[in-house]
């Protein structure tokens, strides 16, 4: 069916490279299309049937529902949720999945099932949907949650450089920013966090960064450029999807967590990638060489040459990312060449104490 091979196609692409395009692509028609699905949702609905058995139907719609709470609670028990957690999960878990949907017209199609019982399951599926708002308030009244308050309205004019995530290290390059008096603009999607910064006088606005929207109102289309130092991986890889494709000419410098996000968000379009570990941790290990009694100068050396291959490395791995076998081998390469960088070092070493 058109359903079921739609269904199959967006599974495919939500795991390849084109996935963040197709979401910003999509975003903007989000409203029209829920609303085309749930029109067509309450037109294939038989509300004859609710009418001649109601408790038949009210009673069906109940037990779905219980039947998936008591599953998906001690499934997210297990997982490590604290209990009002797992309990509002399964709230707001509990109805029943819009892929039925496709399910039952393939079944129906197929003759696996009669269009009575079909009509029965779809109206009982259609009332779990509709009682889902009225779960998630009880859940978030159940957990504490407060209300979630609207992004903020971005309303002064455009800055150079706009910072997605004001975290340690988005914080880091606010106030070098402010010492040279470079304005920039800040997108936070913390609440919390936007509190606190704002507590010291810094200028925050609470939003998702990811939304193409709140990006355009932060007029990153006439910013230089825009730090990416959120958190998410893939909020990171959306952003600077995005930002590329609709701002080429904006200069995209973000914060990666490892190797393989630091290749993403190259692929992705950034310009500039800098791993969170990577200079402290070579800070760390030049200091560490001079304690142990190596030359501060030979130190640097040696740490710099360290850099310096992992940098080509990188770039090497970057040709070969979508090659399994072929980035393997760049793997076991690199390696081989850092042991081979280590033996010259060690042997350079020997003939300077042998002289």
């Amino acid at each position: 069916s058109m359903g079921l091979g739609a269904f199959v196609a967006g599974m495919i692409v939500a795991d390849s490279e084109y996935r963040h395009q197709l979401e910003a692509d999509v975003t903007p028609f989000k409203g029209l299309l829920l609303g085309l699905f749930f029109i067509a949702v309450g037109m294939s609905a038989n509300l004859e049937l609710l009418f001649d058995m109601p408790l038949v139907i009210l009673g069906l719609t109940v037990a779905l529902m219980l039947i998936k709470f008591a599953v998906i609670v001690p499934l997210a028990r297990m997982q490590g949720l604290e209990l009002w957690a797992a309990v509002r999960t399964g709230l707001v878990l509990a109805q029943g999945g819009e892929f039925a949907f496709v399910l039952l017209t393939a079944g129906v199609t197929g003759l696996l099932i009669d269009q009575f019982a079909a009509d029965i399951v779809v109206i009982v599926i259609t009332l779990s949907m509709a009682l889902t708002p009225l779960l998630v308030g009880l859940g978030n009244r159940l957990g504490g949650k407060p209300v979630e308050r609207p992004f903020d309205e971005i309303d002064e004019d455009e800055h150079p450089v706009i910072i997605a995530g004001f975290g340690r290290f988005g914080q880091i390059v606010g106030r070098l920013l402010t010492s040279r008096h470079i304005p920039f603009t800040v997108l936070e999607s913390s609440a919390s966090q936007v509190e606190f910064v704002r507590r010291y006088g810094n200028k925050t606005y609470y939003g998702d960064a990811t939304r193409l929207d709140l990006l355009r109102a932060a007029h990153v289309d006439k910013a230089r450029a825009i730090v990416i130092a959120v958190d998410d991986v893939e909020a990171s890889l959306r952003i600077a999807n995005q930002v590329r494709e609709s701002c080429p000419k904006v200069k995209i410098l973000a914060r990666a967590h490892d190797r393989h996000h630091e290749m993403r968000l190259r692929e992705f379009g950034a310009d500039y990638v800098i791993r969170e570990t990577l200079l402290s941790s070579l800070g760390l290990a030049t200091e560490l060489l001079t304690h142990l009694g190596i030359a501060k100068s030979e130190a640097d050396r040696i740490v710099a040459a360290f850099a310096g291959h992992d940098a080509r490395t990188l770039n090497r791995q970057m040709a070969v990312y979508h090659d399994e076998s072929q980035f393997r081998q760049s793997v076991l390469d690199a390696a081989e060449e850092l042991r081979e960088l280590f033996k010259e070092d060690a042997e350079a070493l020997d003939a300077a104490d042998a002289q």
